[in-house]
């Protein structure tokens, strides 16, 4: 199956939170590991670059819905935080086990589709 590119920025910003939780939910010792600084050298090129790289893309995209008259007079960086952080919060709550019991949800997909596009439509709207 392959997958086809988002057509704007919406659908990619919904896109990388579901990539997000995805990677989590498929490698949960990795995930856990990349935010115990306790455990990383947070100065190591290779770190410095990957986060940026990772936060680059999300930051991009929402930088594209800009351009496309997605934001209102939202600003960027607060859309970007509030996208990886209910994506986080979902990956973690996920990973820990505390979702199923409470909602019943047994498709991490299915639900990291949900709640980022519940995201999109709530916070982009054209101008």
């Amino acid at each position: 199956m392959t997958a086809l590119a988002p057509t704007d920025g919406p659908a990619a910003l919904a896109a990388i939170g579901r990539g997000y939780v995805r990677f989590a939910v498929t490698e949960p010792a990795q995930f856990e590991v990349m935010f115990r600084t306790d455990a990383l050298d947070e100065s190591a090129p290779e770190l410095v670059a990957a986060t940026g790289t990772a936060f680059g893309l999300l930051t991009g995209t929402v930088e594209r819905c800009c351009l496309e008259g997605w934001l209102s007079d939202r600003d960027p960086q607060l859309v970007a935080v509030a996208a990886w952080s209910i994506v986080h919060g979902l990956a973690s709550l996920w990973i820990s086990g505390r979702l199923v019991d409470r909602i019943g949800a047994s498709d991490s997909d299915q639900l990291a589709a949900a709640v980022s596009e519940l995201f999109v439509e709530a916070v982009l709207r054209r101008r």
